[in-house]
């Protein structure tokens, strides 16, 4: 007869009933399991988040250019609503924190993608990195999340005197949240560097 190594039970016996304890144990496994999954599923995801003041432009062409070679996501932050760092976070209810919670829970990497306004970011760029301010005064357990996630940044402009000082706030920002910064890449508007480009997806994916 064969023998599986588990104790026989006698016939017609009635399956032993779990105890309390078996079905948290069951309950917490199940949860643990969910978890890692959910993370390995997000570990290669990225997302592009496009801030520019329009939604046409050259930051979108170049994105489009992004995407036809890579399998990222896009979120562009003209379709939500949301307003300057307020200290007193009477615009608690706007669309930041519903959108960063989204970004936080799906992605593991995040690609700002923003033109060159005045030798900085643009002002809506500007306005959702004050905001991450927000996530270290009230929501304080969706900012540590930050700490595991990974950054990039591409950028767009006329011309190609950008200066290390441009990449700053990013790198720094990066490394005050505990977060990876993976790189940066600078295009000419009207002549994106292909092989630039899909060697900047590469590092993206290597990471």
């Amino acid at each position: 007869m064969w023998n599986n190594g588990l104790l026989s039970m006698p016939p017609n016996s009635p399956p032993a009933k779990p105890t309390h304890n078996g079905t948290a144990a069951s309950q917490t496994l199940a949860v643990i399991v969910n978890t890692t999954l959910q993370k390995e599923n997000m570990k290669n995801k990225v997302v592009v988040i496009i801030g520019s003041s329009r939604n046409d432009g050259d930051t979108k062409r170049l994105v489009t250019e992004l995407i036809n070679h890579s399998n990222f996501d896009t979120i562009n932050l003209n379709d939500y609503n949301f307003s300057y760092y307020d200290y007193e976070h009477e615009n608690s209810n706007d669309d930041y924190i519903k959108l960063t919670k989204r970004i936080i829970e799906n992605y593991n990497t995040f690609i700002f993608a923003t033109p060159v306004y005045w030798y900085a970011m643009s002002g809506i760029m500007k306005v959702f990195f004050d905001r991450i301010t927000d996530l270290l005064d009230f929501e304080k357990e969706l900012g540590r999340q930050l700490r595991t996630k990974k950054m990039a940044v591409i950028t767009c402009s006329i011309g190609n005197n950008l200066g290390d000082n441009f990449w700053l706030p990013f790198i720094e920002t990066s490394n005050y949240l505990g977060m990876e910064y993976i790189g940066n890449l600078h295009t000419l508007t009207d002549n994106i560097n292909k092989t630039e480009l899909k060697q900047f997806i590469e590092q993206i994916n290597k990471n």
